[in-house]
């Protein structure tokens, strides 16, 4: 009998088997899965937390907070604004103050989500009709902190000033006048 010759790979050289390509590709298949999953988590990271709340909501941060303001987990409704703004509701609904006319939204004029430094009440004073929207007119000595709002108002929150000169000025006479 003569000697057999080996036989001969159909195969190239070179290639791997089809055992060790199944493997390769499992491994890749893997490694594509983690990379969309973390992928996944970025993006579903900016959408629950797209960036810092401002100081004043700085209390309602954390996944366990987020629907106190936002409906279905990003919409924000006013009634969950006007809930926990009281004094603003209250406004709204006598027709008083900047918020008077106020229909929308309340993050048209109140963005979050810019840091904690960011102020969410845009208010300009150099736009501010101190006269029409609060009835107090700057006139005489009052004049000098027209435009100088901190003079008068120690906190941020307008509404808590009163028109009664008692509410910034010592009573001059020192009780010596009857009250009326």
């Amino acid at each position: 009998m003569a000697p057999r010759r080996p036989r001969k790979s159909h195969r190239p050289k070179g290639f791997f088997s089809p055992s060790l390509l199944a493997l390769f590709a499992g491994i890749g298949g893997l490694l594509l899965v983690a990379f969309l999953a973390l992928a996944g988590q970025e993006s579903q990271a900016k959408l629950t937390a797209p960036g810092p709340l401002s100081k004043a909501h700085s209390s309602l941060t954390g996944e366990a907070n987020c629907r106190k303001c936002h409906a279905d987990g990003k919409k924000i409704e006013a009634a969950r604004c006007l809930a926990c703004h009281k004094p603003v509701s209250d406004r709204i609904a006598a027709n008083k103050g900047v918020h008077r006319e106020v229909t929308g939204d309340c993050e048209a004029c109140h963005q979050e989500h810019q840091g904690t430094d960011f102020d969410i009440r845009p208010l300009d004073p150099k736009d501010f009709d101190h006269a029409a929207e609060t009835g107090f007119v700057f006139e005489g000595k009052h004049a000098g902190p027209a435009k100088n709002c901190p003079a008068c108002h120690k906190v941020r929150s307008y509404m808590a000033n009163q028109r009664d000169c008692g509410f910034c000025h010592a009573e001059p006479h020192q009780g010596a006048m009857p009250q009326k």
